[in-house]
């Protein structure tokens, strides 16, 4: 009887850490995939996790698919810096033009912002 309770007890605290991660696992990806690290999370989950023996064998391979993956982490960064540099461009010449008509003391409404 006792050693019943004790592998329920097992079982459940079990199942309840299943359900926590598999509960937790959504937001996780959506983290990961808004900060563009997905893909390498998924590397490691395939190489560490699931085949740790495939990968040992396929080094190169392995290396590669790393490579490619800070990669695309590096160029969706960059690519969002730049936009960001210019857009605050646009906007920083689009104020100058829109103010450089006014006298001292003079101002304007910023309607179209």
């Amino acid at each position: 009887m006792n050693s019943t309770l004790i592998l329920f007890k097992e079982i459940g605290r079990q199942l309840l850490i299943v359900g926590l991660v598999l509960g937790s696992l959504p937001m996780a990806i959506r983290i990961l995939w808004k900060l563009r690290l997905l893909p390498l999370g998924c590397y490691f989950v395939a190489t560490k996790l699931f085949w740790p023996r495939w990968a040992a064998a396929h080094r190169t391979v392995c290396i590669l698919i790393f490579i490619a993956c800070v990669l695309f982490f590096v160029l969706c960064w960059t690519i969002r810096y730049i936009r960001q540099k210019r857009e605050e461009q646009i906007m920083a010449e689009l104020i100058h033009h829109y103010t450089k008509d006014l006298k001292p003391g003079e101002s304007r409404t910023l309607e179209f912002l």
